[in-house]
């Protein structure tokens, strides 16, 4: 004998397939979601340019043409970014200019895989995050054995660079 609910289930499906719709089932409420082909083509590509910034004032950029990918409300992004100058910029620093908005319930980390220009410690790494409801990449130091520390314009040089990717929901 089969089950009442798979077989409603089963019968929504291939009815959901007719008309152009893929059932997906969320397994948290036991419902069925309905998505379009379409929703699973959502992609692009093309680039971005990112400044660097302490939120308010900007260092004069010498290379920030970013790359970004959104496939869904995946996006990855990556970028080289550096500076002739730090100009006016004090304080916690950012990369200020990503193509999205992050959801607002969401956070990612970034991996950061070159740097020159700096004044950091041997041994300490940076890093950062995309916050939630923010198009800005938030910069940290691996400082100290309790965690991360702000990353400043004191460990920024004027002709400072880094090489950077991420990923982050919108």
């Amino acid at each position: 004998m089969a089950d009442t609910k798979t077989s409603a289930l089963t019968t929504l499906a291939v009815a959901d397939m007719a008309a152009d719709y893929i059932p997906i089932l969320d397994t948290s409420t036991a419902t069925l979601k309905r998505i379009t082909p379409d929703d699973l083509l959502d992609s692009e590509a093309g680039t971005w340019n990112g400044v660097l910034s302490d939120g308010v004032n900007n260092a004069v950029m010498a290379l920030n043409t970013g790359y970004y990918e959104k496939h869904g409300r995946e996006v990855k992004v990556r970028i080289d970014i550096s500076t002739s100058s730090k100009g006016s910029i004090s304080g916690a620093l950012r990369i200020t200019g990503l193509p999205f908005v992050a959801a607002a319930a969401t956070g990612s980390a970034i991996t950061c895989g070159y740097g020159t220009g700096l004044s950091i410690t041997a041994g300490h790494d940076i890093g950062g995050y995309v916050a939630g409801g923010s198009a800005f990449i938030l910069l940290n130091i691996w400082s100290a054995t309790t965690g991360i520390g702000s990353f400043t314009d004191a460990n920024w040089g004027a002709t400072g660079r880094i090489m950077l990717a991420a990923s982050y929901h919108i």
